[in-house]
């Protein structure tokens, strides 16, 4: 899995750089417990995401729990509309760009 992170103002911005977004959980689980609480996980590279991907990214919310904020920005296509079916666009603030993400975060 080709990740790409970088810090800007609070976040840890976490880009995935492959159009498939399988279990990603370890890498997300040792960003959290280095004690990151400001994800935006950039999915713009994104297309398809499995049961596995998906399930990372709840995983990692869950394990953020209340200590920070957890937030989905590039997001399109067939991952908005598995977002949509399973609800999860409920559940992850959302934004359409990474832009839009960081500056309604100020």
């Amino acid at each position: 899995m080709c990740i790409e992170t970088q810090k800007k103002d609070q976040f840890l911005i976490v880009t995935f750089l492959e159009k498939r977004l399988s279990a990603a959980l370890l890498r997300m689980k040792a960003l959290i417990q280095a004690g990151h609480q400001y994800i935006l996980l950039d999915l713009s590279h994104v297309d398809f995401i499995d049961s596995s991907g998906l399930g990372a990214i709840v995983s990692s919310f869950k394990l953020l729990g209340n200590k920070g904020n957890f937030v989905l920005c590039g997001v399109h296509g067939a991952v908005m509309s598995l977002l949509n079916l399973t609800r999860m666009d409920r559940v992850f603030p959302i934004y359409a760009s990474l832009e839009e993400a960081i500056r309604d975060a100020h």
